[in-house]
C-alpha cells in the first residue's frame, strides 16, 4: 500500500470520527416541576432525540407552579440568556406578549407547511392574536364536573346527566350528604367547592349570563348581580345549605368523603391513583343562561430572541405533533389539542364519560388573560376567599374587587 493511500485513509477516519463527535445544538426549555410529567416527558426526549440527534433539548424543572415558570422566563430575558422553548399558559398570553418575549410564529407554520386542521379551533383562537398564531396549541383543560359512582348508588340518586340544572345538583347534593344525627357531624358531603380562583368560579358566572371582564379586559364587571349572584350561589352550597364542607374540614373527593367535585382533566391523574376511587364524568350543570364553562391551557412556541430558533423550532413541532400527543393522551396527564389524538382509545376510554371532557370546549370561554394578571388573580383570589368564607357577602367582595382590578386593569 502506498503512503498516498494510506494517507488519504488516515484522512477519511479522522473527518469520520470528526463528524461523529460534531457538536450538537441545545436548546432549553423551562417546565413547571409536576411530578407526574417528567417520566412522560423524559419518553419524549429519547423520541426526539433519536430523530433528532444533532439536537440537544435541556428541559429546567422549575419548583412551583405557572406563575414561577412565568417569573424565570421574564428574569432570565432580562438577564440576555432566555429559554429557546417556552411553555405558556393562556393566562399568561398577553402579559408574554405585550413584554415581547412571545411573538407570532406564521412564518414557521408556513416555510414548514405545518397544518392546523387537526387541532381544535377553540385552542388555536386562545393561543392567536389579532389572528396571528403565537404558539402550537399543546394542551386544554376545561371545568367539568366529577361524581363519586358509589356514593350515588349508597344514597338512591341517579348520577349526574346532561340536562342537570343547578337545582339538580343542589338537590342531588343535599340527598348525597350524610350527617350523624346525634351530633350533627358530616361523614360525606354531597358536593366540594371548584377550585378557588378563575378557573373554577368564572363558569358559574357565565352560566348565570354574566361575565368577569370587559372585552378589552380593561374593566372588571364582576360588581354586577350576574357575577357576584353566581359566586354567592356557590358559598350558599357551603354556608346555607350544608353540602360542602368548608375550609379546613378534612372531606375532599380523593379521600371519598365529597360526592361531586367540578374540576379540569388536569386532575384526573391524581383521581386514578386512588385505589378504590370510581367516579365518572359529566358536563357542569346548566345555569340561568345555560351551558358554560372555562378553558385554560397551555402552548409551546419559540422565544423571539432565541440564538437557536430553527432548532427549537423543531422540538415545539414535536411536542405538538401525535407522537407526543398521543403519548400525553395514553398517560392521563391532559387533554391534547389534536382531534385525533382526544379521541383515540388511549383518551376516551378513562374514566367514564371521558368523552365529555371534551364535549365541554363546545361551551368553554378562553380563560382570562390581562397584560396585568398575576395582580389581577391576586386580588380576586382574596376577595373571593372573603366571599366564600362568609366573612362578607360575595356582592360586597366583588364590589371591594372591583374598585381595586379597574386600577390595576387600566394600567399599560
Amino acid at each position: 500500500m502506498t503512503r498516498i493511500v494510506k494517507y488519504l485513509i488516515v484522512l477519511t477516519l479522522l473527518f469520520a470520527l470528526s463528524a461523529g463527535t460534531q457538536a450538537k445544538t441545545t436548546v432549553t426549555m423551562l417546565m413547571d416541576g409536576q411530578a407526574n410529567w417528567k417520566d412522560p416527558f423524559d419518553e419524549t426526549l429519547d423520541l426526539f432525540h433519536e430523530k433528532h440527534p444533532d439536537i440537544e433539548v435541556d428541559i429546567v424543572w422549575v419548583a412551583g407552579g405557572w406563575q414561577q415558570v412565568g417569573e424565570r422566563i421574564i428574569a432570565m430575558t432580562l438577564a440576555g440568556t432566555p429559554p429557546d422553548v417556552l411553555r405558556i399558559v393562556a393566562e399568561q398570553v398577553d402579559m408574554m406578549a405585550n413584554a415581547g418575549m412571545i411573538g407570532p410564529i406564521d412564518d414557521l407554520v408556513e416555510r414548514d407547511g405545518v397544518s392546523m386542521d387537526d387541532y381544535f379551533p377553540v385552542a388555536v383562537q386562545m393561543f392567536s392574536r389579532d389572528g396571528k398564531l403565537l404558539g402550537i396549541p399543546w394542551s386544554v383543560n376545561a371545568l367539568t364536573l366529577h361524581y363519586n359512582i358509589p356514593l350515588f348508588g349508597e344514597a338512591g340518586v341517579e348520577t349526574p346527566t346532561e340536562e342537570w340544572e343547578w337545582a339538580d345538583l343542589l338537590s342531588a347534593a343535599q340527598k348525597l350528604t350524610r350527617r350523624n344525627n346525634a351530633d350533627g357531624s358530616v361523614s360525606v358531603y354531597g358536593f366540594q367547592l371548584p377550585p378557588p380562583g378563575p378557573f373554577g368560579v368564572f363558569p358559574w358566572i357565565y352560566q348565570n349570563g354574566g361575565r368577569p371582564l370587559s372585552a378589552d379586559q380593561r374593566r372588571s364587571l364582576l360588581h354586577e348581580p350576574a357575577a357576584y349572584e353566581a359566586i354567592q350561589w356557590l358559598a350558599d352550597l357551603r354556608w346555607v345549605h350544608g353540602v360542602a364542607p368548608v375550609q379546613g374540614e378534612p372531606h375532599n373527593f380523593q379521600n371519598q368523603m365529597t360526592a361531586i367535585f367540578p374540576h379540569g382533566r388536569s386532575a384526573l391523574r391524581g383521581f386514578l391513583s386512588v385505589d378504590g376511587l370510581e367516579f365518572g364524568v359529566q358536563m357542569l350543570p346548566k345555569g340561568r343562561k345555560g351551558r358554560a364553562t372555562m378553558m385554560g391551557g397551555g402552548m409551546f412556541t419559540v422565544h423571539p430572541q432565541s440564538d437557536d430558533r430553527d432548532a427549537a423550532w423543531e422540538f415545539v413541532k414535536f411536542l405538538a405533533g401525535p407522537e407526543h400527543q398521543l403519548l400525553i393522551a395514553s398517560r392521563q396527564i391532559t387533554t391534547p389539542t389534536l382531534r385525533s389524538a382526544a379521541t383515540s382509545p388511549e383518551y376516551v376510554d378513562i374514566p367514564l364519560g371521558a368523552h365529555y371532557y371534551i364535549e365541554q370546549l363546545a361551551y368553554a370561554h378562553p380563560a382570562p388573560s390581562p397584560i396585568n394578571f398575576q395582580d389581577f388573580q391576586r386580588v380576586f383570589q382574596r376577595q373571593l376567599n372573603a366571599a366564600l368564607n362568609n366573612t362578607i357577602s360575595a356582592r360586597q367582595a366583588m364590589e371591594q374587587a372591583t374598585d381595586e382590578l379597574d386600577v390595576i386593569l387600566s394600567r399599560d
